[in-house]
């Protein structure tokens, strides 16, 4: 018998749940780290999961970061941070 939609459907969430959670609550306990490690270095940070819900392929870490008061936050990348604050920041994560 095949299943319909909405029973393909709940056993995808069932199974995305078992992941989603763990893996969300893993990346909180990071940016919880990063944050006080930032607080500590005086800068901001943040680290979040970056994604379409339904495209997993492209969920990424990102790495956010404040240098200056008068910065927005942004995501760390070659062409906005200097090289010095780009290669620090990867240890620092």
């Amino acid at each position: 018998m095949k299943e319909s939609k909405l029973e393909q459907f709940k056993k995808i969430e069932k199974l995305k749940e078992k992941w989603l959670t763990p893996l969300q609550d893993c990346v909180q306990k990071i940016n919880d780290t990063f944050v006080t490690f930032c607080k500590h270095v005086g800068i901001v940070g943040e680290v979040s999961l970056k994604g379409n819900e339904t495209d997993y392929e492209k969920w990424e870490i990102e790495i956010k970061v404040k240098f200056r008061d008068d910065e927005k936050l942004m995501a760390l990348s070659m062409h906005r941070q200097s090289e010095g604050e780009r290669s620090n920041f990867p240890l620092y994560y």
